[in-house]
């Protein structure tokens, strides 16, 4: 199964008189360039975007016309970042935070270079470094969660850079909770979600600014 293009471009027709966030790319295949092309482009009526997997295979091949909504956040990992640049994985780890950097200015939206010590970087050179997460989130999957998250905050209003921080964080300290509980080989994505709630409930509760305070991360989006 898929998204036809055709169905993409009556999906984009029906939200023009709305405010809604795109989340593309987990799942789309082979189809993720005519998809995007029709949901995207001059014009989309996205209040913003979050473009994974296969929407960042397509914008790394050229396949995407136009500029890309504001509040546009990209989410690649090593591999697809180095696509996104043209260069190798080896040069992207070997400088993550310049990597981040040239993302957020070569397409002029937020990135979130995904890994060890993930990275939020705006166009204008500003970097955010997390400090939660463990290497259960490598598993499969985990990526697709990040990605509805993030696009959930910007639903909620949050401005592209600090959804980002808020998601991250809040991404990375759910799966700490999940690996405490179930190991890091054990813990499967969709284990991050009972412990994502608690976090977002822990942190709406108890206000843990010491935790906090370090992220450019209102966490407005709580008291909804």
């Amino acid at each position: 199964g898929g998204i036809h293009p055709h169905d993409a471009a009556a999906l984009r027709d029906w939200f023009a008189d709305r405010s809604a966030v795109l989340l593309a790319g987990p799942g789309l295949g082979e189809s993720a360039p005519e998809v995007c092309r029709a949901l995207l482009g001059k014009n989309a009526p996205w209040r913003g975007a979050v473009l994974d997997a296969d929407a960042l295979n397509a914008l790394a091949a050229g396949k995407l016309r136009g500029g890309l909504p504001a509040n546009t956040i990209l989410t690649p990992h090593p591999g697809e970042a180095a696509r996104l640049l043209g260069t190798t994985v080896a040069e992207i780890q070997a400088d993550r935070a310049q990597a981040a950097r040239q993302l957020a200015e070569k397409y002029d939206c937020i990135a979130v270079l995904k890994g060890s010590g993930t990275l939020v970087a705006k166009p204008d050179g500003t970097l955010w470094h997390n400090n939660t997460g463990n290497a259960g989130l490598a598993r499969g999957g985990s990526g697709d969660v990040l990605a509805g998250m993030l696009a959930a905050l910007l639903a909620c209003g949050l401005p592209a850079y600090q959804a980002a921080a808020c998601a991250v964080y809040l991404h990375g300290a759910a799966a700490d909770r999940a690996a405490a509980k179930r190991g890091e080989y054990g813990m499967l994505p969709h284990d991050i979600l009972p412990d994502w709630a608690h976090c977002l409930r822990k942190t709406k509760d108890k206000r843990e600014k010491r935790q906090l305070h370090k992220t450019p991360c209102s966490c407005r989006f709580l008291l909804l």
